[in-house]
């Protein structure tokens, strides 16, 4: 079977000689004086790709092209440079095209000989601006092209006859007249065809907004790119205090620098200084507002505009609250990381600023807070719980849980600054107890009014020394003859180790006074291979901290050669769960490279948000020994 000819047999056909379509070079514009021999375009096509048409050949020493989104007739790029130079675009010149630098038009002219477009870029930070605009001719035609049809339209009209008039005559007018608007609407049909080629285009405003400095007034420039292909272009946050009962409005801009592969979704939150989330889950839009096509369907360079309704929980207490913007994957949930500047991941989520919320403008009451109940549960010394419940009522040692409850101010001065949450076991001995604020550290009961209610967050660690059994929690308040509140809780607690396997050689160094590596044993040595190391930990106490474990590979110059960070056994003991006098024995694995040479093996635990864990002789970390992999050549 005959192969079809493809785009490569075309191109390769127009090298030979074909560029232009014929010996004149007729479809060249007239600054074309000798075929382009650079075939980056040509390369581009074939593999079905955009062209970036922005030569980096032409930028001097130290300059760089930090951020692009090339389109068919136009392109945005964000050029950093330390000195003024001359831009060369692999794209021929022809009048039309336009080029702006931070929104100010700049000359644009051919190349000698090429006919490649050339333009002015001067030093510092620029929005560089490239696309295929109207000309005189062009808007010309279009003016054309609106009067002809209006003329055909005339035309026909008048063709309708009347009771006095004879029926041929008019039409013949009315021939004659569409006859001439057909001949003005070809003869502009080449420049509205040019025009509607260019719709693709930003709007002016959307266009301004990538542009340094012509952000709509409201609108915050930021230029933050997500993984995922976002970036935020810019936000609005029109409010500086909202009322605990209203609504926060935020505005996003954003940029599809690649076109999403999954479906994304976008979600703006309040966080208060307590970390946790103290908005509606989801996102409210307000009204008249039309949601783009699924992210699936985005094409890079395009811009959507994306406001938001954050609306507080109801009960939410006054105060600072951190404005948060995440982008998330919908089939998992799982967050986007925000980007640093060197295009790797820094976190979940983007801080946009702070809003401070205010009293609610009406009380809050039983009702507007999802209450049924007619009454409190418990009153006692000025405050009233009305309801309380926990994230769940299982849990292991050294998990989190958050409590959820309301209280009242049922009369002022209110004295308590805290209450106890007791925990207590089968035989009604108080195993742990927390002191807590009723609602938060930064809303005191003092601040309070009389008859107000609010809800609490307060979230806290189970201790990690707990046994499995049916524990109760009783909600205390100081001067009280009773609790105010009672509630169940199931520990399932894992088995525990407190012997050091036989067979292992014994260390026995502390690191924070927290963890003791008491013993270890390597696997045999072998190049290529993985070198499995088992490691027996002891608590030395209860933690706060779930600390990571961490045994690194390192060659004679102490570069890391191979690692095994985490948390114990693989996620699955984490420290906040160890008892204290426990032993918890893992395996962790490194490969041995095959090239000759002196090789250490470091081991140490660290704080995910903090430093590394010292020893008692102030080293952050232990070498378990030294190893030679022998060339064996």
């Amino acid at each position: 079977m005959e192969r079809v000819p493809d785009m490569r047999d075309l191109y390769a056909l127009e090298e030979a000689g074909w560029i232009g379509m014929d010996p004149e070079n007729s479809y060249f514009p007239i600054w074309v004086e000798q075929h382009p021999s650079d075939t980056t375009l040509a390369d581009a096509f074939v593999q079905g790709q955009l062209p970036r048409r922005f030569d980096l050949q032409s930028l001097p020493s130290g300059a760089r092209v930090s951020r692009a989104v090339y389109r068919a007739l136009d392109a945005i790029l964000y050029v950093e440079t330390p000195s003024a130079f001359e831009a060369r675009w692999l794209g021929l010149y022809f009048p039309g095209w336009e080029v702006r630098v931070d929104g100010d038009k700049v000359p644009v002219m051919p190349e000698d000989d090429t006919g490649l477009m050339l333009f002015p870029v001067p030093a510092g930070k620029h929005w560089v601006e490239v696309r295929f605009g109207l000309t005189p001719i062009r808007r010309l035609g279009i003016g054309l092209s609106l009067l002809g049809g209006l003329v055909m339209v005339i035309s026909l009209w008048r063709g309708v006859p009347s009771r006095q008039q004879e029926p041929g005559v008019v039409q013949a007018h009315a021939l004659r007249g569409a006859a001439a608007a057909l001949l003005l609407i070809g003869a502009s049909l080449p420049a509205a065809v040019w025009f509607g080629r260019g719709g693709h285009w930003p709007t002016p405003d959307l266009t301004k907004a990538m542009t340094a400095g012509f952000l709509p007034d409201d609108m915050v420039s930021l230029g933050q790119a997500f993984a995922g292909g976002l970036v935020l272009e810019g936000y609005s946050v029109p409010q500086e205090t909202v009322a605990a009962d209203d609504e926060l409005s935020v505005s996003l801009l954003w940029l599809v620098a690649d076109a999403p592969e999954t479906e994304l979704r976008t979600t703006v939150l309040l966080r208060g200084p307590d970390g946790q989330s103290w908005s509606l889950a989801g996102t409210a839009r307000p009204r008249g507002y039309e949601s783009p096509p699924p992210s699936t369907q985005w094409q890079a360079g395009q811009f959507f505009y994306d406001p938001h309704l954050v609306l507080p929980i109801a009960g939410t207490p006054p105060g600072e609250y951190e404005i948060v913007v995440s982008v998330f994957d919908v089939d998992t949930l799982a967050p986007l990381s925000v980007l640093g500047p060197d295009g790797q991941p820094v976190g979940p989520d983007l801080v946009l600023g702070s809003v401070t919320i205010t009293r609610p403008d009406s009380p809050f009451t039983p009702a507007s807070l999802g209450l049924t109940s007619r009454r409190a549960e418990g009153r006692c010394n000025g405050l009233a719980l009305w309801s309380i419940a926990f994230d769940r009522q299982e849990a292991a040692p050294g998990e989190l849980l958050t409590v959820r409850w309301v209280w009242e101010a049922t009369r002022l001065p209110i004295d308590v600054e805290s209450v106890t949450l007791a925990l207590r076991d089968e035989q009604n001995d108080t195993v742990h107890t927390w002191a807590l604020s009723p609602v938060s550290a930064w809303w005191p009961p003092r601040e309070w009014r009389a008859g107000e209610l609010w809800l609490g967050k307060p979230t806290f660690r189970v201790p990690g020394g707990l046994e499995s059994g049916h524990y109760v929690f009783e909600v205390e308040v100081a001067g009280c003859l009773a609790p105010l509140a009672r509630m169940p809780l199931e520990v399932v607690a894992p088995t525990r180790n407190w012997m050091v396997p036989s067979g292992m050689k014994t260390v026995g160094i502390s690191f924070g006074d927290v963890i003791e590596l008491a013993a270890y044993q390597v696997s045999e040595i072998t190049p290529g291979k993985p070198l499995e190391i088992e490691l027996a930990w002891r608590g030395l106490r209860e933690m706060e901290t779930s600390y990571r474990v961490y045994v690194h590979l390192l060659d004679e110059s102490g570069q890391l050669v191979d690692q095994s960070d985490g948390e114990p056994l693989d996620w699955h003991r984490p420290t906040t769960g160890w008892a204290e006098g426990e032993v918890v024995v893992e395996n962790r694995h490194v490969m041995v490279p095959e090239r000759a040479g002196r090789y250490v093996i470091r081991v140490g635990l660290y704080d995910p948000s903090g430093p590394r864990l010292l020893t008692t002789d102030g080293d952050d970390g232990y070498v378990l020994g030294t190893f030679d992999v022998l060339d064996t050549d």
